[in-house]
């Protein structure tokens, strides 16, 4: 995760000590934390660790705890900024929780969790083709910028190179060049929405490793465009540094929680 998402540090989101003198006059007792929820939440901060150290990803049906622990589970992550949205059969909806790394998964009508960079679903039907890329052999009236783009941008995708972005914001282009580039390149069924200081939207194009990354101010106002050429986009993915913290962050919610 990098710091334009402005995700509060997971230490940070480690609960004070509760307090112990019963509850207070007008205010609910603050109930136990199940046995269930307490063992889940201490095996995720186990899995993290690994997640962290050798890529592994894990998954976790959490139909299969009883009500009150995944009342408990689901406060106890709370949640972050980075939503994720998958179209199709079946439709996918995640958040990032409060923990880098450690999503809320809803998949069809399965609720999971799931810990690494990003849902599998997102990352393996993200470019799933909803508008397939058009790439015609003339550039019409206006295009200026749009062809040279799109050849930087494909040579970068098919070369798995590494990370590689074209900053349409500082680049003259016109509003026929905007329409060639979504054309030659599609739409995709992802979709990501990372809220921080400013609000970003990403959108998976139908060309694989593609991706439409826009950024808006407090008025909505758009303030940067660009494409980037990523397994997964920067803003929309955790990485190991912050599955280690995820890890550590949960080890110590697990001994602090009522």
């Amino acid at each position: 995760m990098t710091p334009a998402l402005n995700v509060v540090a997971p230490a940070s989101l480690i609960a004070p000590q509760p307090w112990q003198g019963g509850a207070l006059d007008g205010e609910p007792r603050i109930p136990p934390t199940p046995r269930a929820a307490r063992a889940f939440l201490a095996d995720l901060g186990r899995r993290c660790l690994q997640a962290a150290e050798t890529s592994a990803t894990a998954v976790f049906r959490v139909e299969r705890l009883g009500a009150p622990a995944r009342l408990a589970v689901r406060r106890a992550l709370g949640e972050g900024g980075v939503s994720l949205l998958v179209e199709g059969a079946p439709r996918m909806v995640a958040r990032e929780t409060r923990f880098p790394g450690v999503w809320r998964v809803r998949l069809g009508e399965i609720d999971l969790i799931e810990l690494g960079p990003a849902p599998a679903p997102f990352a393996r039907r993200a470019h799933i083709p909803l508008a397939p890329p058009r790439r015609p052999t003339r550039a019409s009236e206006g295009v200026f910028a749009a062809p040279v783009i799109v050849a930087e941008l494909l040579g970068r995708a098919a070369e798995d190179a590494a990370r590689h972005v074209v900053a349409l914001t500082d680049r003259p282009h016109t509003a026929a060049d905007l329409a060639h580039l979504e054309a030659a390149f599609g739409r995709g069924v992802g979709e990501a929405l990372c809220r921080g200081r400013e609000l970003c939207r990403i959108e998976a194009t139908a060309t694989p490793r593609i991706w439409r990354v826009r950024h808006y101010n407090a008025h909505e106002a758009l303030v940067y465009d660009a494409f980037e050429v990523a397994a997964l986009p920067t803003l929309a993915r955790a990485n190991a540094a912050d599955l280690a913290e995820s890890a550590e962050s949960l080890a110590a919610l697990a001994d602090v929680l009522p």
